[in-house]
């Protein structure tokens, strides 16, 4: 069908009703034409409109697609950490109810053996006086899951406090091992130059008993073979190792230092035990030395084994050095006459003398006295016939008088 353009220009007839009245408008051709086509025009615009939202709402799709994506995502990943912690929370739970479990069990078993306990004391009483066991004893109450998390808590502190003490004790333990190294240090110093001291003094007593014409050495050992005693409570001994008091350097110092006093003692011993003293004590005058002369009452030239001291009849005779009385009578032209046996092979003999305060097999000290001067057996007045004798031989006395 066909429709002309005075068909949309024509004027038209309206019928508006009002309840039963009915009335008529008459629209003029060219005022139907414009809101036909306003009606036209409006819908046209509508369906543009909506395309082009539509196109903008794929658009905006596309953009932000990816977005969407990540966000789903984390949303997924919240939803499984979620359920991650509940199975945590669950594991917790399981183990907390473990440890109570465990805790009751302890609780029961105190519980047995506090009966037990009750059982083997008399009449049910703890020595004889009093219930043996309370009532909360006998029943334990079961402990509050929170109880046990704060008991739990409290365990861990002591813990981390034990372990911080462990730490502060390694420290004062490498504090202490850098002290030990000093101490060590110094002690070596003082050990060697006490080592060197005493060695020095070997080496002077050493030079007396040579000088004597007494083989050092020899002489010491003889020492140590007499006096062989030893012993003593049992006491800590010096660790072995690398450093501290227990090193090998501080080890070896100090055998050698004990060798050296070992050989000092003996020395002292001997020094003491030989007749270093002068025999007399009182003023003398001497009257002949050791050597050849000639007799002075016989008339004689020959040797004469001693030395002579006069003095007053009663003058105090005393032993030149430590020993034994081996004799103590009158002999010959000796008179009466005391030897003394000394260390190494060595003895004293006292002539002549008026008188003897000592007994054969007696031990006599430096000092003391023995006798007393007098002019027994050949002699021509008082005096002292002092003799030394080594290993049978009769030696100057002067040397060991010097010694002193």
């Amino acid at each position: 069908m066909k429709l002309s353009s005075t068909w949309l220009f024509r004027p038209r007839r309206i019928s508006i009703y009002s309840g039963e009245d009915k009335s008529f408008v008459w629209v003029s051709g060219r005022s139907f034409a414009i809101s036909v086509l306003s009606i036209a025009g409006f819908g046209a615009w509508v369906v543009f409109a909506s395309s082009l939202a539509i196109i903008e709402m794929l658009g905006l799709s596309d953009r932000h697609g990816p977005r969407l994506h990540d966000g789903a995502e984390r949303l997924e990943h919240s939803h499984a950490s979620h359920a991650a912690a509940s199975d945590d929370l669950a594991t917790l739970d399981t183990q907390l109810a473990r440890a109570v479990a465990t805790l009751q069990e302890r609780d029961s078993e105190l519980a047995h053996l506090l009966a037990r306990r009750a059982e083997l004391t008399v009449d049910g009483t703890l020595d004889g006086a009093g219930p043996s066991i309370d009532d909360d004893a006998k029943h334990p109450k079961e402990i509050a899951p929170e109880h046990l998390v704060a008991a739990l808590e409290t365990s861990l502190a002591n813990l981390r406090q034990a372990h911080a003490s462990i730490a502060a004790l390694e420290g004062n333990n490498e504090e202490l091992e850098g002290e030990l190294a000093l101490v060590s240090e110094r002690t070596e110093r003082v050990i060697f130059r006490i080592l060197d001291s005493v060695e020095l003094a070997n080496q002077g007593m050493s030079g007396v008993f040579r000088g004597i014409g007494v083989n050092p050495e020899a002489l010491a050992e003889d020492v140590k073979a007499t006096y062989l005693g030893s012993g003593g409570p049992e006491t800590a001994v010096l660790p072995s190792g690398s450093s501290g008091l227990g090193s090998d350097v501080v080890r070896a110092g100090v055998t050698k230092l004990d060798a050296a006093l070992r050989d000092l003692h003996a020395f002292r011993i001997a020094y003491l035990g030989m007749p270093f003293g002068f025999p007399v004590d009182g003023a003398v005058r001497k009257t002949s030395s050791f050597g050849y002369r000639t007799h002075p009452v016989s008339g004689r030239y020959q040797h004469h084994q001693g030395v002579d001291f006069a003095a007053r009849t009663g003058t105090p005779i005393i032993a030149s050095g430590n020993g034994k009385v081996e004799f103590a009578a009158t002999k010959g032209g000796y008179g009466k006459m005391i030897t003394l046996k000394h260390v190494g092979g060595v003895r004293s003999r006292y002539a002549h003398l008026s008188s003897i305060k000592v007994s054969p097999g007696e031990k006599v000290s430096r000092g003391q006295i023995i006798g007393y001067m007098g002019s027994t057996g050949i002699s021509t007045g008082p005096h002292l016939h002092f003799e030394v004798h080594v290993r049978g031989e009769a030696v100057d006395p002067g040397p060991f008088m010097r010694a002193e």
